[in-house]
């Protein structure tokens, strides 16, 4: 392809694009809320740039994410598909593909300027923000102080590769139960983590997933093995409990959360305020 094929490509892809929409962060934020005072089983799951990229079959074989750092098998590419294009209303797709939403701690406009999406085969529709809860963390906190009122509700198991005593603040004090993954390529180890997570989850009401594409796939298993759980995917949130820990030093953090830090801490320490 010529760069005059890759310029006429690109403003296909462009115009595509701009049909494709999701809700917008407070809106999407308020069905989860909505969803969690109800107290009905739902998922949430988030598709970021890495997701997409994972969907194409040239990248199987390929590592994709800078932070995550996934081996794209042949069964993780199926499965992060499968998962997208899964239909129905509890079952809540995030996605950052509406590059009109005017997000202030992620921007993935150059990503899709760069990458065509729009002829994967999965479902563009009734998409939610996929950024949601981290937009509104940093930028709507009062409004976020709404999740922190429904979620510690519940009685909660926590996936993710740290555990640290500050996520409290974000998920309550009913965190009974800690699933530990692999910092990066914890796909590597999706069939351990779910068969810890089944042999655990008797008295679980939700479960927090902070473990990169291996939660939206373990997700879907546990969605389609009619596990009648609430499950929320909620990506780097549980990194805005352990800033300025000695947890940090370990973890990849987003250049994104480091160029946030100060707005991310100060409004953390305002929920331990609040908690007393």
């Amino acid at each position: 392809m010529n760069k005059y094929e890759e310029r006429f490509n690109r403003r296909c892809n462009g115009d595509t694009l701009k049909k494709i929409k999701t809700l917008n962060n407070s809106d999407s934020f308020d069905i989860i809320i909505n969803k969690l005072k109800i107290g009905k089983p739902f998922s949430f799951v988030r598709f970021g740039d890495a997701d997409y990229l994972m969907m194409f079959k040239e990248n199987i074989n390929k590592i994709i994410g800078h932070n995550n750092k996934f081996l794209v098998t042949k069964e993780l590419h199926d499965e992060i598909i499968e998962t997208h294009n899964i239909i129905d209303e509890n079952f809540l797709i995030g996605s950052v593909i509406d590059t009109s939403i005017d997000n202030k701690l992620y921007s993935y406009k150059h990503f899709f300027r760069k990458y065509n999406i729009t002829n994967l085969d999965i479902n563009y529709n009734n998409l939610l923000s996929a950024v949601t809860l981290t937009e509104t963390f940093c930028f709507n906190f009062n409004k976020f102080s709404e999740f922190i009122d429904e979620i510690k509700k519940y009685k909660i198991m926590f996936v993710g590769n740290y555990f640290h005593t500050n996520l409290k603040y974000l998920y309550g004090n009913q965190i009974i139960e800690f699933i530990e993954t692999p910092i990066q390529n914890s796909f590597s180890k999706v069939d351990l983590i779910y068969n810890e997570i089944l042999s655990k989850i008797n008295n679980i009401d939700l479960i927090i997933f902070s473990t990169g594409q291996t939660s939206r796939i373990i997700i879907k298993r546990l969605w389609k093995n009619n596990i009648n759980k609430i499950m929320l995917d909620v990506g780097s949130l549980s990194d805005f409990a352990v800033l300025d820990t000695f947890i940090e030093k370990y973890i990849p953090v987003r250049n994104n959360i480091k160029k946030n830090k100060n707005t991310i801490i100060q409004n953390f320490n305002k929920i331990k305020a609040n908690e007393g």
